[in-house]
């Protein structure tokens, strides 16, 4: 394995001076949010686990994916991600690294490639761009 993807959906390699790192990532919709690097895939797998329940969270108050719809983006987001810490815990949440980034609409310009804002730990500077 190289650059890019490992063979878990959802967790990306990099090799790094002959090292490979994982990361789990999840978007939802422009945003892009992924954990920390780790050195096992399992940690990444784990970590995919908990952005997946974030994702499923946010997405079953999106009036698209439910009849409940409550709230907007952001809100709903806020709400997946103090539920995650009061279910996982603060120190399972933290371990996590999240990081979040935003994709920018540039086919037209450049193709198939994607363009990414940096990443941020503080989701209310991606928000806020958002």
């Amino acid at each position: 394995q190289g650059n890019g993807r490992s063979r878990v959906r959802g967790v990306s390699c990099h090799n790094v001076n002959g090292k490979l790192y994982y990361r789990a990532e999840v978007t939802l919709g422009t945003l892009r949010i992924a954990s920390r690097s780790s050195l096992e895939l399992d940690e990444a797998v784990d970590q995919l686990s908990m952005l997946a329940a974030v994702k499923a969270q946010v997405l079953s108050g999106d009036r698209r994916f439910s009849r409940l719809g409550s709230g907007d983006f952001p809100d709903r987001l806020r709400s997946a991600l103090c539920r995650t810490r009061e279910e996982a815990g603060e120190d399972a949440v933290n371990k996590l690294g999240l990081s979040f980034s935003l994709q920018l609409g540039s086919k037209y310009w450049i193709g198939k490639s994607s363009l990414y804002t940096p990443r941020t730990s503080n989701l209310e500077t991606c928000l806020k761009v958002w």
